[in-house]
């Protein structure tokens, strides 16, 4: 005993009852899995159209080159044997076989693929349109020929160290980001900027999206969005942000204020909104912004401006030519600094307090402190500027002398200074050896 419902495969048997009027009716019917779909074929060779679900690559070694889709397939192959493509390399071959989604006879099935079934291309990625041979007796699908590439727009959001992020072209606020790698670009991939737009395949591995084969695109964010001429105060109740190497939030929320300054109406924001895209917002940041208004009506922050981009913090550690602040910026409690974004070249020491301007770097993409400006000017001790004063000097025998580096000290990792005290008189020097 079984229940059958509208699209389930059957086999059965044909009679004739005279008592219906001869007309035929089902009988020892037989109810059938989707997967032994192709036994109905009998004998037929079908030529269908189907959709990638998931291509032959999954789980191989990622490919450090990739062709432009425009180019022929004798260039691609060129191009992967000079980029140890996974493709023509057969040592990062898998078993696995790809799974095209397709339709027979108002029935959706699925069936397996190979890559050497590929006819009129080098890959074939996820959501592309497929021509497919099924025949009788055959579990896997023949002389698959690509129809429509599924090529997919969005903008890069996170850059880290040759990984980030996409955020994807969709007016939902329930959009998932997109992993990539800087090696899947085509082109110079140098010139990659955060808010850029992009074009790209997708790939699904171990069932997560990734982009590959991207290329940059003219921006075309203004024909999605219309922005509204009203400016708002704000503060930022979650950034965008960086989580781990495997998640990160591209969408934060703002929260208006009313002109009394309290709190109003929330809206989500991704890195196309923000004007200087590399400026660091962080939690209660005060900006201003205006709305955004979508094709489907859905609104969000765009044009945000960070009103005081001056942080304050306290130099942690210095370590030769760079150091760290104690400054919470992300998951992390501190921000690096490289010593040449020193202004003035002071000579800066644990403990000092300095302004400065939270950024992502340009090259690694991670947050970094420029525009360095120490505020705790240290001054003499009043017992000293006392003890100087009552000191008479001769002007005309005096010394000049000029600093050429502040005091320091002791290292952290030795017992004490490495210099003998030597007490002197005020006024007096004392010479120190080359």
């Amino acid at each position: 005993n079984f229940q059958i419902s509208e699209g389930d495969p059957l086999e059965f048997s044909l009679a004739i009852s005279p008592n219906n009027g001869d007309l035929p009716h089902a009988i020892r019917i037989k109810l059938l899995s989707k997967d032994s779909l192709l036994n109905l074929i009998n004998g037929r060779e079908l030529r269908l159209t189907g959709i990638i679900e998931r291509d032959p690559q999954d789980g191989r070694t990622e490919r450090t080159n990739r062709g432009n889709d425009a180019r022929s397939t004798t260039e691609n192959k060129i191009q992967q044997t000079q980029g140890n493509d996974s493709i023509s390399n057969p040592t990062n071959r898998q078993s696995e076989p790809g799974i095209i989604r397709y339709v027979c006879d108002g029935i959706e099935a699925t069936i397996p693929f190979l890559s050497t079934n590929i006819s009129n291309t080098s890959a074939l990625y996820y959501g592309d349109k497929v021509e497919l041979t099924v025949v009788s007796g055959s579990k896997v699908a023949t002389n698959v020929a690509l129809v429509e590439r599924n090529r997919t727009r969005g903008w890069i959001a996170i850059i880290r160290e040759g990984k980030g992020f996409i955020e994807p072209n969709s007016t939902t606020n329930n959009i998932e980001p997109i992993a990539f790698t800087t090696n899947s670009f085509t082109g110079d991939n140098t010139l990659i900027d955060l808010g850029d737009e992009v074009e790209f395949s997708l790939r699904k591995n171990s069932g997560r999206l990734t982009a590959e084969n991207i290329l940059k695109v003219p921006a075309a964010i203004n024909n999605f969005y219309s922005v509204l001429p009203t400016v708002y105060r704000g503060r930022v109740v979650s950034p965008v942000r960086m989580i781990t190497n495997d998640d990160c939030e591209i969408l934060g929320r703002i929260q208006k204020l009313t002109a009394d300054g309290n709190p109003g109406e929330c809206f989500t924001y991704s890195i196309t909104g923000a004007k200087n895209k590399r400026v660091i917002l962080l939690p209660n940041d005060a900006v201003t912004f205006s709305v955004a208004v979508g094709l489907d009506y859905s609104q969000r922050a765009a044009n945000i401006v960070l009103e005081n981009e001056i942080r304050k913090g306290k130099i942690d550690t210095v370590k030769g030519q760079f150091g760290f602040i104690d400054f919470a910026c992300e998951e992390n409690k501190k921000i690096f600094f490289h010593n040449s974004e020193v202004d003035g070249g002071v000579e800066l020491r644990p403990g000092d307090e300095v302004e400065f301007y939270a950024q992502y770097n340009l090259k690694s993409g991670k947050p970094c402190a420029s525009k360095l400006r120490r505020i705790n000017t240290l001054q003499r001790p009043d017992r000293l500027i006392t003890k100087l004063r009552s000191v008479n000097f001769d002007e005309n025998k005096r010394q000049k002398l000029i600093i050429i580096r502040q005091p320091r000290n002791a290292d952290e990792k030795s017992k004490g200074f490495t210099s003998i005290r030597v007490e002197r008189a005020p006024g007096v020097l004392t010479r120190t050896p080359q």
